[in-house]
């Protein structure tokens, strides 16, 4: 049985988020269409925020676009609801890389990356790249697009917090994971499933397994720099 997602059954995980808190703020959100990433987007652009939708297609970021217009009537009244579509397909790497070119040839800052865009189960299929199609939406894309656009993410950051006598606040990068990674694990000698007994389920868990590492490893990473630059 499917299960839809709207605002009553999402908003009440979401943090409460301050009236006015991503002024001057830009976040992008993969998967931003429909499910949670809809509904995250439509929550950060509620407070402000400017959303770059993260489609797969043009007719799936006007269709966005038109329902949080709708949803969201007196910002878009009151001209404060801003919304921009950028074609991003995370299952190709060929698409996160063009989308990754365009967006740091803008010179547009990024404080907050939604790692949200996913598939689950359904049978086996092969990315344009020739991966595992959930490794390379779930994860491998993903991966890519933060590593491609990380400087950017460190650089808003800075800037924010040199334009203001407030408190720094961090750039943020978030990845939607799921409870199975706890069943996953990495098969180190066939990743991509490749065997004859091909396990839906079990290309899923390890995807979402591999979010939640690179995760942890990106933290550590980050903590380790921003160490370093603090002794130099």
């Amino acid at each position: 049985m499917g299960t839809s997602f709207s605002s009553s059954s999402t908003t009440s995980l979401t943090p409460t988020l301050e009236a006015n808190e991503g002024e001057g703020r830009t976040a992008l959100v993969t998967g931003a269409n429909s499910g949670l990433g809809y509904e995250t987007a439509a929550q950060l652009v509620a407070v402000g925020f400017t959303v770059i939708l993260g489609v797969r297609s043009d007719e799936k970021g006007a269709a966005t676009v038109a329902a949080l217009e709708e949803r969201l009537g007196e910002q878009k009244m009151a001209g404060s609801l801003r919304l921009s579509v950028a074609i991003l397909d995370v299952s190709s790497l060929s698409s996160v890389r063009s989308f990754a070119e365009a967006f740091l040839a803008s010179d547009r800052p990024l404080h907050v990356l939604v790692c949200n865009a996913g598939i689950m189960m359904g049978p086996q299929r092969r990315s344009a790249d020739g991966y595992d199609l959930q490794f390379a939406t779930n994860y491998l894309g993903h991966f890519l697009l933060v590593e491609l656009l990380l400087a950017r993410l460190q650089e808003s950051a800075l800037a924010s917090s040199s334009s203001s006598s407030a408190a720094p606040t961090p750039s943020r990068i978030v990845h939607v994971s799921s409870i199975a990674a706890r069943r996953g694990t990495i098969r180190h000698d066939d990743l991509m499933h490749t065997g004859k007994a091909y396990s839906s389920s079990g290309a899923y868990c390890q995807s979402k397994l591999c979010q939640v590492i690179y995760s942890w490893h990106l933290a550590k990473r980050l903590l380790q720099q921003q160490q370093q630059q603090q002794q130099q």
